[in-house]
């Protein structure tokens, strides 16, 4: 008797813009690639002057995900953080990411309780703006590497139910020639309640690539990875000046992932875009 073939399940996707609400420019610029069939999700970041417009954003596109870009680098806090933790500049600005990883390391009693309290005002504000729980959190400058910062970010998921966390791992990291990748079921899972992809990649790190070589690693996987996009118009005026990635090397990353979700398309019989929590997965 003949046996049927075997069938092959398609590759997952999750298509998220990160640092929307820095901007009006990069929050056009995802609410656009949305509309074109492009995004699964967004990461919010709550500290922001345009985190409002981003929300109003989020209030016209239904279907859209969303999630929380935990930040305790770039803008303000959104708590009274006490002067002398650590996690602010004299000013009152959140200190740059080559004093949070260090500290991390040897972190007081103090300065965990602020991070945690900061990460958690974050998300309350998320809640209080959206009137829902964020679909997953990340982490600005993916912070979530460090150990003490992972497990209050893994805390806050298990704490709010909130789905799923991004991964963070190198191990699960898709950069060209990442020899250390590994399956799916030899990665390290964290001991909590919340899923994570299997893998993570970001447009930023394959510009120098053909678009068709990033879509032939993804076609070697197995599970589900998430691909970032930090998102711009070409010319926006309201971007924070002190931030770096500027609006003009955003855009060049729209024009990429464009590109790499026209070849999904082609193979739309391996590829399919869908959320952890999305019960409505979609084709490429």
């Amino acid at each position: 008797m003949e046996q049927e073939p075997t069938q092959i399940a398609p590759k997952q996707l999750i298509i998220t813009a990160d640092d929307v609400g820095l901007s009006e420019g990069i929050n056009q610029a995802a609410h656009q690639l949305f509309c074109d069939g492009i995004l699964t999700t967004v990461t919010m970041l709550m500290n922001f002057e345009a985190t409002e417009h981003a929300m109003q954003l989020l209030g016209a596109s239904p279907g859209l995900k969303a999630g929380v870009h935990l930040n305790l680098t770039d803008g303000y806090p959104l708590t009274d953080v006490p002067d002398g933790i650590g996690l602010t500049l004299s000013d009152g600005h959140f200190q740059p990411r080559t004093l949070l990883f260090p500290r991390s390391l040897f972190p007081s009693d103090d300065w965990k309780t602020a991070a945690e309290a900061e990460m958690k005002a974050q998300i309350e504000a998320f809640i209080a703006q959206r009137d829902q729980l964020p679909n997953h959190l990340t982490t600005h400058m993916h912070f979530h590497i460090m150990p003490s910062l992972r497990e209050m970010v893994f805390r806050l998921a298990d704490n709010y139910g909130i789905p799923w966390v991004r991964v963070y791992q190198t191990s699960s990291t898709i950069i060209p020639y990442n020899f250390w990748v590994q399956q799916p079921d030899q990665l390290f899972q964290p001991d909590n309640d919340n899923m994570t992809p299997d893998y993570l990649t970001s447009v930023q790190a394959w510009l120098t690539q053909d678009p068709s070589f990033l879509v032939k690693t993804l076609r070697s996987l197995t599970g589900m990875t998430e691909i970032v996009v930090h998102p711009s118009i070409e010319v926006d005026d309201t971007y924070p000046i002190e931030m770096s990635h500027p609006p003009q090397a955003r855009f060049v990353e729209v024009g990429y992932i464009r590109q790499v979700v026209d070849l999904l398309r082609e193979d739309e019989a391996n590829f399919v875009i869908s959320d952890p929590a999305d019960d409505t997965p979609r084709h490429a």
